[in-house]
């Protein structure tokens, strides 16, 4: 009985343990994708990093369960102003990266 306690109080940090390292993984994949958007649009990403600023659970169409997550960066175009962009993740899947509506180089 011992060991069957000993695993069960080892499973709450498994799991955290567990959301964490998909959340590193998945902050990578947002990084990822935004260097790609602001090479296609010749912009450049600034600090080549994101920002989390949404993480929930969610159903797919198939009933699967994953984390939506939404990360915000930042680019520019000329070097003196920040412009916003946005990456969203379902689970392991790139659902969009943009550059925020009405920004455009030379503008």
């Amino acid at each position: 009985m011992a060991f069957s306690a000993e695993l069960f109080a080892l499973l709450p940090a498994a799991l955290v343990a567990g959301y964490w390292v998909d959340g590193i993984r998945a902050r990578e994949r947002a990084v990822r994708a935004a260097r790609s958007e602001c090479d296609r649009a010749a912009v450049s990403l600034l600090d080549e990093t994101v920002v989390l600023v949404r993480a929930r659970p969610r159903r797919a169409p198939d009933g699967r369960l994953a984390i939506h997550r939404r990360y915000r960066f930042e680019y520019t175009f000329d070097g003196n102003q920040r412009w916003p962009g946005e990456v969203e993740l379902f689970g392991r899947s790139l659902l969009s990266a943009r550059l925020m509506p009405g920004v455009e180089p030379g503008a």
